[in-house]
């Protein structure tokens, strides 16, 4: 199945399921407004907390003769270290805010999704349930993991330089290649426990580049519209077509999301 069966075959069912369709919608806007005001919110203190680390650096005293004197290299280093440890908690509890609100409201997106392409039971509904948590947990403990080494790797340097942008590319890059394999998980939910893995597999793997294709487009539609958004912002006068923008962002999730379970699906089919 191509991108335009699987655009038909997505259209066909949201047709057939309008009602299903518009309760994703409506899940989805949700979804977006209760995360971006949890992020907003610890946003601001991590900003808060970075300050206070790298306003002290930069005031510190780098004089090698006052520091043989006994002078402090910083004025309270009791403060910073607050600080950092500030900075990690709010980080964790970002972290933890945002993994527990993708669980409950992704994981009612995606199988709600499956449910409008296929009708399901309810025994499959909780299989799916826990497939889409195990899955979300391995996905969390590799992103954890790498991205607690990555951090580590570049945060003093870059506490002492005032920028954040190489780990932040960093883990941007992470954070894309391991969605992948999550949304490839995601898109086989449906079936045995038992070949969930294979499924998986063929999915990721037996497919590569036709999905990874399928992925990269739709992540570049994403982008392309959270662009449109960044510059309309910057003029008030056009802050609605701003709105009108994100509200078209999550129809489309909505609506795509249908797309790559037919494509994926399909293709994941195709290897059995």
């Amino acid at each position: 199945m191509g991108i335009q069966k699987g655009f038909q075959h997505a259209w066909k069912a949201v047709r057939k399921h309008k009602i299903l369709f518009i309760s994703l919608f409506i899940l989805q806007i949700i979804y977006f407004i209760v995360a971006a005001s949890v992020l907003l919110h610890y946003q601001v203190k991590i900003l808060e907390n970075v300050e206070g680390v790298t306003t002290p650096l930069g005031q510190a005293n780098y004089d090698e003769n006052a520091l043989q004197e006994g002078n402090p290299f910083l004025a309270d280093s009791g403060q910073v270290y607050s600080q950092y440890l500030s900075l990690k908690t709010n980080i964790t509890w970002l972290g933890w805010s945002e993994f527990l609100l993708f669980i409950i409201f992704n994981g009612l997106l995606w199988i709600g999704s499956h449910h409008l392409l296929k009708k399901q039971t309810i025994k499959d509904s909780i299989n799916q349930c826990g497939r889409f948590a195990l899955s979300s947990g391995l996905f969390v403990v590799f992103f954890a993991l790498i991205s607690t080494f990555l951090i580590k790797t570049f945060y003093w340097v870059e506490v002492s330089q005032g920028s954040f942008s190489q780990s932040g590319d960093a883990l941007g890059i992470l954070f894309f290649v391991l969605y992948f394999f999550l949304s490839c998980s995601f898109a086989v939910l449906p079936g045995s426990w038992k070949g969930f893995s294979k499924r998986f597999f063929n999915a990721s793997f037996g497919n590569f580049f036709r999905n990874v294709g399928v992925f990269v487009l739709f992540t570049a539609i994403y982008i392309s519209l959270l662009i449109a958004i960044f510059y309309l912002t910057e003029d008030s006068a056009m802050f609605s077509y701003a709105l009108l923008i994100v509200l078209l962002i999550m129809l489309l999730m909505t609506f795509l999301r249908l797309v790559w379970i037919s494509i994926v699906q399909h293709y994941e089919k195709d290897h059995n």
